[in-house]
C-alpha cells in the first residue's frame, strides 16, 4: 500500500509501512527509523548509479 500513494520517490508512506512493520517485529522505532532511512539511501544512489551507467551505454554501443 505504500507505494500505491503519489509521493516523490515512495518517501514518506514508505518509511512509515517499513517503521511499522518492524515495530511489530519488536525492533524500536529509533532503529527501525534509521533502517528504513538507510534502505531508502541505498535504493535510491542504486538507481542513480545504474541510470548514469545505463546513459553512458547506450550512448557507447549506438556508436
Amino acid at each position: 500500500f505504500a507505494v500505491i500513494v503519489p509521493t516523490p520517490n515512495g518517501a514518506g508512506p514508505w518509511h512509515f509501512a517499513v517503521i511499522t512493520m518492524m515495530m511489530l517485529y519488536g525492533v524500536n522505532v529509533t532503529d527501525a527509523g534509521v533502517f528504513a532511512l538507510i534502505v531508502h539511501a541505498v535504493q535510491t544512489l542504486l538507481v542513480i548509479v545504474l541510470g548514469i551507467w545505463g546513459g553512458i551505454h547506450l550512448s557507447l554501443v549506438r556508436r
